[in-house]
Parts: structure tokens; sequence; C-alpha cells
């Protein structure tokens, strides 16, 4: 797709397997979507009223990859493009239908809308979002949100909502076993940072992210921390929706409220860039762009 200076290659799926702005390469091919994360212990409980790997499992779901249900592809006169992307997981009676559909702007905004469809036996997903491979392999990762460390639905106490901004693995912790880590919930908006240059991201209302060396589907049946490969560049993930940690491991299970419920996910999130002027891209810059993109969210919901 080719729309103004945007450049963006897109899989069946509806996952950017290339995303140029500019000139300037962001994504790079290896775009995953996903539901399940890098499995925590209280995931694993083998005990319990949830057990959620084992309902994912016990419903084909936990390592299914998502197959492609069709393509549509709409072209406007003002120049804009529209894609939706169908893809499915499982089969029924354990279906789940994910429509993404992306609308490119001739000014360089970027809009991608993601709904599920579930049959009623599907269990709650871990998460729903894609994991993208970052061209560049230092960028550091500014957000608006709860931080500094790392934020789950169920663990967001204590952390003071404002901006923040680490490194890759920055969020990081070194759990005793390899799992899920690093994560940011209730982000209004994120930026990859890289020199001179910002991509955002801004959620309608909110989203989750991480920046990692590594992606979910790398950590599988590693032991301790330093078995798990580390990946040359960078890994963005963003999450329209993503589950409470619980405590499933000891004692009760991911509270209703911060579970995935297969067929109530909706979400937005935003894009565009930022260009330094003449040097490295500042606070004020992207915090600017941030607003804007959150007034147009909600100019056009007021105008639909």
């Amino acid at each position: 797709v080719l729309v103004g200076d945007t450049a963006v290659e897109l899989d069946d799926l509806g996952v950017p397997q290339s995303l140029r702005t500019g000139g300037v390469e962001w994504i790079r091919p290896g775009g995953r979507l996903g539901i399940t994360r890098a499995l925590t212990d209280n995931d694993r409980a083998l005990f319990g009223p949830e057990q959620a790997a084992v309902r994912l499992r016990d419903a084909g779901l936990l390592r299914t990859a998502p197959t492609p249900a069709g393509t549509v592809v709409h072209h406007h006169e003002r120049g804009g493009v529209v894609i939706d992307c169908t893809s499915t997981l499982g089969a029924p009676p354990h279906r789940l239908t994910v429509h993404v559909r992306w609308m490119f702007s001739p000014d360089g905004e970027i809009a991608c809308d993601v709904v599920t469809v579930a049959q009623p036996s599907v269990p709650p997903l871990l998460r729903l979002g894609v994991e993208l491979p970052l061209a560049d392999a230092e960028p550091t990762l500014d957000w608006f949100g709860p931080g500094p460390l790392e934020t789950y639905p169920d663990r967001i106490g204590g952390q003071v909502v404002g901006r923040w901004s680490h490194g890759v693995d920055g969020a990081n912790f070194a759990y005793a076993r390899p799992q899920e880590t690093g994560n940011h919930t209730a982000v209004r908006w994120a930026a990859i940072v890289a020199g001179d240059r910002a991509l955002v991201a801004v959620g309608d209302a909110q989203f989750d992210t991480a920046l990692r060396s590594f992606a979910d589907h790398d950590v599988r049946r590693q032991r301790h921390p330093h078995e798990v490969p580390r990946s040359p560049h960078a890994w963005w993930r963003l999450d329209v929706a993503h589950s409470g940690l619980g405590t499933g491991s000891c004692g009760p299970g991911v509270a209703e409220r911060h579970r995935v419920h297969p067929d109530q996910v909706r979400n937005r999130i935003l894009f565009a860039t930022v260009t330094g002027d003449g040097g490295a891209v500042n606070d004020d810059l992207i915090d600017r762009r941030a607003r804007e993109l959150r007034t147009l969210r909600r100019a056009r919901r007021e105008q639909n």
C-alpha cells in the first residue's frame, strides 16, 4: 500500500511486514499476530478453576497460528485506502475470528481497528495484538501511562501515570524461570524513538505495549533467563487487550474484570510519525503529535 509518503506491506492477517514513512524504514518482516504470551507460572497452573494455559490448549488455541480468511481493499476518492483482513484461530466449537481494519490517510495518519468474534466455548485469551520486529536495533520506548516499572491490569498499584522512557528490555524483570515480562498497561500513547524520528501510537482509549529483545514465541521451555535467545533486532509489542496475571499458581486466578473475554475485544490504535527539527526529536514534539492524534480520534468519533 502506497499512500502519500507512507508505504506499508501487510500480510493476509493484517500484520505489517514493512512500514516506511518519508523514506525511513520502521518495521522489518517477521511480525506476528498472537493471542498468547510467554506463559507465566500463574498461566501454567494445573489446579483451580482457571488453568488458563490448560483451557487454551484443550480448545486448540494455545500454540495455534492464525489462518487467513479473506482480505478486502477499498480505495477512496480522496486518496485514502482501507484494508480489511479476517483471520481465524481454532476450529468449531472453539473458533475465534479476528477482524483487522487498516485505514491509511493521504496526510500520513494511520488507524488500525481490531474486533473479535468468538464462539461461546472459547476461553479467555492471554492477550490479543501484534509483535513487530523493528528496523532500528536500539530504539527507545517513550509512553504516557503507568510507570516506570512493568505493569499489567492487576499489577498496577504504586505506579504513577506520567511520561516515561526506557530502552530495549528496560522494563524486564529477571524471573527465575523465563516468562512474560516488560509490559506496560493502560498506555495512552507510546512512541518508538530512533534518532531524530519517532513513530507514535495513540490508543482509543488505551492499549498495552512492550519493547524487548525477544518475542513471545522465543520463550518456550527454557528453565533459565540466559537460555532465552536474544534477537538481533528489537521487538515492539502492541496489544489491543492484555490479561491480568492473577495468582493461579498458588491462589485465585485472574479477576473477571481483568480477563480478556474473546467476544468483547474492540479497540483502535492510531499511528503517525514525528521528525525533529535539525536534531533529535524532543519530548514536546512527541507530546504535541500524540495530542493531535487524540483530538483527531475524538473528532472522527463524533462524526460517526
